[in-house]
């Protein structure tokens, strides 16, 4: 089984290793999904990330189906700010026959994102928004709560409005969600954390800049941190760095991170996120064959050999051919 974190400034005791449902009900089909959805419970992992924009406004209802049974098992959050893109019936009926396609095809998935057809909308963040938000949430999900709920993508300014915080207040007073969050840009992030009014701050983990030390300076929160591998470019520097010094990636190979230097620099850095956030939730998307078993092996490595890999990622990516060595 899993280790198991108390997500700090809360009472919630989860897994360390949180499923990310972007790409659930898009990317990848409903029995596909609930496949992985599954697997991963299966491996221990118990907080499951969600939005009502996601998988192109299908992942709530897919995640519905998996949680029927299991809802006292798993730690959920949603969020609020952001809605699918409007699809007309046409695009509805031709994602099943897309999506294969997109799979198969290199650089047709990239040009379809670049094209703007599957990018969210932004919603204009009102009390009347976050309280209706909530309601249709919780019944897509099928239950009468989640343990966290998220503004999505705020502006910082909007993070601190009174009507925003009070809405809010009222969300958690009524018992619909345990604890407030903000899930956004690091401006955002920093502006809920100094205000004392968020529990949690949902961010990207980016290796050079280190964002997460800045949320915590600014306020004592809990923290849930994503996009370890794109963010930053972070995966392609790392791997590039291993390409060109056979020394950096033969300490990675004897560690057990891969052969192949793109796979070596995936394990260290889902490593390294976890060192980064000891005692939070690393969401990953767990859904490609092998990166679950990848990504729960890595939480479950020891404290000391996490630093070790948060130091040498730290050093291969900052441009030091010095790397301090994994062994």
């Amino acid at each position: 089984m899993m280790r198991r974190v108390n997500l700090y400034k809360t009472d919630l005791v989860t897994s360390p290793l949180g499923m990310g449902c972007a790409s659930l009900g898009s990317r990848y089909d409903a029995n596909y999904g609930l496949r992985a959805l599954e697997d991963a419970f299966d491996r221990g992992v118990t907080w499951f990330d969600v939005a009502p924009a996601y998988g192109a406004g299908n992942a709530e209802l897919i995640l519905a189906r998996f949680l029927k049974h299991k809802r006292a098992q798993v730690q959920l959050c949603t969020k609020v700010g952001l809605s699918a893109p409007k699809m007309g019936i046409a695009m509805r009926l031709l994602t099943p026959v897309a999506r294969p396609v997109m799979a198969k095809v290199k650089g047709l998935r990239s040009a379809v994102r670049k094209s703007g057809a599957t990018t969210n909308l932004h919603l204009p963040l009102t009390a009347e928004l976050i309280e209706k938000s909530i309601a249709r949430s919780l019944a897509r999900l099928g239950t009468d709560h989640v343990q966290v709920y998220a503004l999505h993508s705020p502006a910082a300014e909007d993070v601190v409005r009174d009507d925003v915080l009070r809405a809010l207040e009222r969300v958690v007073a009524r018992g619909q969600a345990q604890y407030i969050a903000v899930a956004g840009e690091l401006d955002a992030g920093i502006a809920g954390a100094a205000s004392g009014r968020f529990t949690i701050i949902q961010l990207a983990d980016d290796p050079v800049t280190l964002p997460l030390n800045e949320v915590r300076a600014a306020g004592r929160v809990g923290i849930v941190s994503h996009s370890i591998m794109s963010i930053g470019g972070a995966h392609a520097l790392l791997t590039k760095k291993l390409i060109a010094n056979s020394t950096l990636l033969d300490q990675a190979r004897a560690e057990g991170f891969g052969d192949l230097p793109a796979t070596a620099a995936s394990g260290l850095l889902i490593a390294r996120a976890f060192a980064s956030n000891a005692g939070g939730v690393v969401l990953a998307s767990m859904f490609g064959r092998g990166n679950l078993t990848n990504n729960a092996a890595a939480s479950e490595l020891p404290p000391e050999a996490l630093s070790r890999c948060e130091a040498f990622v730290a050093r291969c990516i900052g441009g030091s051919e010095k790397a301090e060595s994994l062994c």
